[in-house]
């Protein structure tokens, strides 16, 4: 709803005169088929959600208002619907009669505030909150940006006036997203949303809501004991991952969180998704390793906090897995052990991404330990994204290593794969590897393989006669490929066969203008039915 949207902010805005009622001919026939459809309130709340979205795009809250307002028997159904979803706090805070409501504009939008009496008391001590506590009961999913649409002052001025009680504002809410905008920190108090009903609850902070942070993982696990889904993570809109907040304080309080709900009634049963760039250690990933119901997992682990010889994770760990995100810093004996330890038989989805140091001759180890584990047959999504800054390159005489199909043989192993990802510095595979993946990978709908070192050519375009051949039910191709002298048509006795199954093609090239337009028509012609989308090549 935003914050202009006509809300219902009394209870006589709600309520109908009894005389009226007495003269709808709806109500006064309880046997028609109308008054049974109009008046149970489960059939009457879909012909609301209904009338809510009556086209694409547009959420006609004006007729729910004052179809709520239209007969008593209408006003639930019409409120539950009204208010379920809200994205701002202002028509919430604005049911609050008696105060006087401004607007400016600041960053291209209009910030409400209230204009507080200075030095009277009284003001809060009269506040009428009967409306804001029964349209509050309503609201269960709520979505927030800060400083978005309401003054910073205000939302102090109302923490203050309706601290006395220490009620959560939202006392039904199941969901809250918060999302700190431009830098400046308004994480609002825990006990202003902190429900009992809560069961998930994502939060965007930096290091400017810190001291709120801290006081949430100390106070999460009590007020919220049934939470199932908590997502923690840093604002970074220039990174495609999580920038971690380093503080031995927040890993401290994270640890703490994590143990209470270990020992906490419900002996951890009730977290299923955990999403946090707060940097774990080994001993987090031990506590986590207990939560035997966790489904969902991303987070950042800390470099160097396994050895070798560090022993594994007792056996069960994470058994009921379905989705692993793992970012570190480099690939180190950390990622391989949580590798070897995890006994996840359900898990269908991994992605790896490197943020710091490239994983030089280590990618094979890892390579391996997906081999041997007990996922290995399951899982259906894989992905490896290499993204630190700093390249080597031929200037300074170092060598980029290099991707090749003998390194990612062990994967073959993996034989229930749908979907492959690898974003590396390097690699180097020529027709008889992407043959040999095709065959192992007999399932494979989508394979993307990109490299980010520009001094090296990527796979050969007419290499991907061996996908059109043996990938039978490839869809989706993103891909770097180059081809020198590319001609068509192809000669019959180089064309097996043409892929008709896949329908998307986005591809870089390594070649000029006029070659690339020789490898894009190559890709129409063994990929008749295929999009084929160029981006960028790397020399323009």
């Amino acid at each position: 709803m935003s914050s202009e949207s006509p809300v219902l902010t009394s209870a006589d805005s709600m309520s109908i005169n009894a005389e009226t009622e007495t003269r709808d001919p709806v109500a006064l026939d309880k046997s028609s088929p109308v008054y049974r459809v109009l008046f149970t309130e489960d059939v009457f709340g879909m012909i609301v959600v209904a009338a809510l979205d009556c086209a694409p795009g547009t959420h006609d809250r004006a007729t729910i208002s004052r179809l709520a307002r239209t007969s008593r028997g209408f006003t639930r159904a019409a409120m539950r619907v009204l208010w379920r979803k809200m994205t701002s706090l202002v028509p919430l805070l604005r049911t609050i009669p008696g105060l006087k409501w401004d607007k400016y504009r600041r960053y291209g939008t209009f910030i409400w505030h209230v204009v507080v009496p200075s030095a009277d008391p009284e003001t809060l001590a009269v506040l009428d909150t009967r409306a804001f506590e029964r349209c509050g009961r309503y609201i269960k999913y709520f979505v927030w940006q800060s400083n978005r649409d309401i003054g910073r002052n205000t939302l102090t001025f109302f923490q203050s006036a309706l601290s006395s009680s220490a009620r959560p504002w939202l006392p039904a809410v199941r969901s809250i997203t918060w999302h700190e905008e431009r830098g400046e920190p308004t994480l609002l108090p825990l006990w202003v949303f902190g429900a009992p009903s809560l069961r998930e609850l994502s939060i965007t902070a930096s290091l400017g809501e810190k001291p709120r942070l801290l006081k949430l993982f100390d106070e999460l696990r009590t007020r919220c004991p049934d939470l199932e889904s908590v997502h923690i993570q840093h604002p970074a809109p220039l990174r495609p991952v999580h920038v971690p907040l380093r503080s031995s304080e927040f890993s401290s309080a994270f640890r703490r969180f994590l143990v209470e709900t270990i020992h906490g009634p419900s002996g951890g049963l009730g977290l299923r998704s955990l999403v946090t760039c707060v940097p774990l250690s080994w001993d987090d990933v031990s506590v986590l390793a207990q939560m035997s119901r966790l489904e969902v997992l991303n987070v950042h682990l800390a470099p160097a906090t396994a050895s070798p010889n560090e022993p594994p994770l007792p056996p069960g760990a994470f058994q009921s897995l379905v989705s692993l995100v793992l970012e570190v810093e480099e690939l180190d004996w950390t990622v391989i052990r949580l590798m070897d330890s995890l006994d996840s038989p359900t898990l269908q989805s991994l992605r790896v991404v490197i943020v710091e140091r490239p994983p030089e001759l280590r990618m094979r180890d890892f390579f391996s330990s997906l081999a041997r584990s007990t996922f290995r047959q399951r899982l259906e999504c894989f992905g490896l994204e290499v993204n630190y800054t700093s390249l080597p390159d031929k200037s300074d005489g170092r060598c980029v290593h290099a991707l090749s199909g003998s390194t990612l043989r062990p994967l073959l192993q993996m034989s229930g794969l749908i979907s492959l990802s690898l974003i590396i510095p390097r690699i180097s595979l020529c027709r008889d590897d992407l043959q040999t993946l095709a065959k192992a990978w007999s399932h494979l709908r989508r394979i993307k393989i990109r490299q980010i070192a520009n001094v090296v050519k990527p796979i050969d375009v007419r290499d991907l006669l061996a996908l059109a051949e043996f990938a039978q039910k490839l869809e989706e191709v993103v891909l770097d490929i180059h081809g020198d002298n590319v001609s068509l048509p192809i000669p019959e006795e180089e064309l097996p066969a043409r892929s008709r199954r896949v329908r998307k093609i986005t591809c870089r090239t390594f070649n000029n203008d006029d070659d690339e337009q020789a490898i894009l028509a190559y890709l129409s012609y063994i990929f008749p039915k295929a999009v084929v989308t160029p981006v960028q090549s790397w020399y323009r």
